[in-house]
């Protein structure tokens, strides 16, 4: 674990769907508390090239939800069209929010399942659902596609997510719950993807988004998975990466199995970010733990991807 993992860190959560460039606060600590208050993360989407423009109307984060102030793109950021499976497999979530457009990431699990996080598709602490409208598989490449959600029989757009995200709110525990999947109308050619319900702990991982510091390509971060000591039951990357927050909720954790790998594993997906209060040359990336112990009733990651498959 890295020397930083014991100082205090000021959450905020990855900016639920898209790059908001509207109104942006730094996380406040609470009088007399040792912890700080998280802040919503920006999010993730789409293949390994320039992003072309959507519309007139620039995309945004939501409003409740606000992005790293830190101008900083580290040169751990690099373009992950190298990594032709991830790229191939990766794309863009477009949604509207109270008439607003905006973006999140996601990738192929399945020939019609794509991951995405919870945040990019449901408001937290309600069952309210955003409007989705399309995926767009390696946005911005000459083999892009667009992909409709299908529908199930009541006509409702086939997203399974687990049920605490409608409850639970708080900014630390609602990240285990914040993932989603979906299913499409049409199918791509089956990838070689697996879920992986598994700690990845002290395990190399690449973090996949498209960040807005880095053009809206799509691109990736390695680093050990880590435990942050104040909340160890979370996934986290410690990373100086500072720009990779900038618009990549919703991204695929893959661990890096090097070259030659027969099939990529997704351990986890952006969710939030924290920066340390001591540290401001650091940032820890949080995502879901698939493998942390369920509580009694909780389903596994593989359970509600089950339902999303089986959606009709």
């Amino acid at each position: 674990m890295s020397r930083h993992s014991n100082k205090l860190v000021v959450p905020t959560t990855f900016a639920s769907v898209v790059t908001l460039w509207t109104v942006a606060a730094t996380a406040q600590l609470t009088p007399g508390s040792q912890q700080a208050q998280p802040v919503p993360m920006p999010q993730l989407s789409s293949p390994a090239v320039e992003v072309a423009p959507v519309a007139s109307t620039p995309q945004r984060k939501p409003s409740n939800l606000r992005p790293i102030r830190e101008t900083v793109v580290s040169s751990a950021i690099s373009a992950a069209n190298q990594d032709q499976d991830v790229s191939s497999l990766s794309g863009k979530l477009y949604l509207t929010i109270n008439s607003t457009p905006h973006y999140c990431s996601g990738v192929f699990v399945d020939d019609n399942i794509i991951i995405t996080a919870a945040h990019c598709v449901q408001q937290n602490g309600t069952t309210t659902r955003y409007q989705v409208e399309k995926f767009v598989r390696r946005e911005g490449t000459p083999q892009a596609e667009d992909f409709l959600l299908k529908k199930d029989t009541g006509n409702q757009d086939c997203i399974k997510l687990p049920s605490e995200w409608a409850s639970q709110t708080d900014e630390y525990l609602r990240i285990n719950y914040d993932f989603a999947f979906l299913k499409l109308a049409s199918s791509v050619t089956a990838p070689k993807v697996k879920l992986v319900e598994a700690d990845p702990y002290e395990k190399p991982v690449k973090a996949y988004g498209y960040p807005n510091s880095n053009g809206q390509i799509l691109t990736a971060i390695s680093h050990n998975a880590a435990r942050d000591v104040l909340h160890p039951q979370l996934l986290g990357l410690n990373t100086g990466s500072l720009g990779f927050t900038e618009g990549t909720s919703g991204g695929a954790w893959v661990w890096d199995q090097g070259a030659g790998s027969q099939q990529f594993k997704v351990v986890s997906v952006n969710s939030s970010y924290a920066v340390p209060i001591y540290d401001k040359s650091k940032i820890w990336i949080y995502g879901p733990n698939f493998n942390r112990l369920k509580k009694g009733g909780e389903k596994s990651a593989n359970e509600i991807f089950t339902e999303a498959k089986n959606c009709q």
